[in-house]
């Protein structure tokens, strides 16, 4: 596992922090979108000794039973975050939202609102360059929010990036339970055929179209040129600091 350490900073508050209900650890997670999420949600599911209500999302169970305080988490013996190259989570959120479509509805609504453009309009380059340039990042849809504004003042102690999650969990849960909950990847838009070419200026709408009747999902490359990725990753350049800080346990 590897060794995140942020104790001492000055850091604003922190998002989502939860404590995973492990007999006799006190295990805290951080919650960021788009980096394995929906992975810890079935196995907060799973180990809860309590049951979501009818309708109720995981995300608002686990807030509901399983928050955690900034003490908590400085308290756990283990603490996890789980970071992602910001390149290819924006990149993601853009497949997962715009040509899969799966949960979009908030996002779309935010787009709409904020870049002033139909959602079905919007291009990769258009979701960078109207929505997330020039707009304050908090008011934005939390899927896009920085990685590095979701963590504490505190020492992650079983930090890896998004791919070595399954090995990474293993060193905390064992092998059994890292198989069960961190082999495949829900929400992952990377197991379709790719397509490939120049599609950073395709709108959404003939994306989607493409994808639903022939599975075809495009490629980082296609949808994200060379002056794209550097605006990206001037926006983000807080998130690959800290992945440059992210050391070895």
């Amino acid at each position: 596992m590897g060794i995140l350490d942020l104790a001492g900073e000055e850091r604003r508050a922190g998002l989502e922090h939860f404590m995973l209900p492990v007999p006799g650890r006190r295990i805290a997670y951080c919650y960021i979108r788009k980096t394995g999420c929906s992975a810890f949600k079935r196995l907060f599911l799973a180990l809860s000794p309590h049951a979501p209500t009818p309708r109720e999302t995981p995300l608002r169970f686990m807030i509901r039973h399983h928050r955690a305080t900034a003490d908590e988490v400085a308290a756990a013996e283990v603490r996890i975050c789980i970071l992602r190259d910001p390149v290819a989570r924006i990149v993601s959120v853009y497949r997962n939202k715009f040509v899969q479509r799966a949960g979009h509805e908030d996002l779309f609504a935010s787009y709409a609102k904020l870049a002033l453009q139909d959602p079905d309009e919007a291009s990769f380059r258009d979701f960078v360059g109207r929505y997330l340039v020039g707009n304050r990042l908090r008011k934005l849809d939390p899927h896009v929010w920085p990685q590095d504004r979701h963590l504490l003042a505190v020492t992650y102690n079983a930090a890896f990036l998004l791919e070595d999650l399954r090995s990474g969990m293993a060193g905390v849960l064992g092998d059994d339970a890292a198989a069960r909950f961190f082999t495949e990847r829900e929400n992952a838009t990377s197991g379709f055929p790719t397509r490939d070419g120049d599609l950073s200026a395709a709108p959404s709408a003939e994306l989607h179209r493409h994808f639903v009747a022939f599975g075809g999902m495009p490629s980082d490359a296609a949808l994200c040129d060379v002056e794209t990725a550097g605006r990206l990753r001037a926006l983000y350049a807080a998130d690959l600091r800290l992945l440059g800080r992210l050391g070895p346990g």
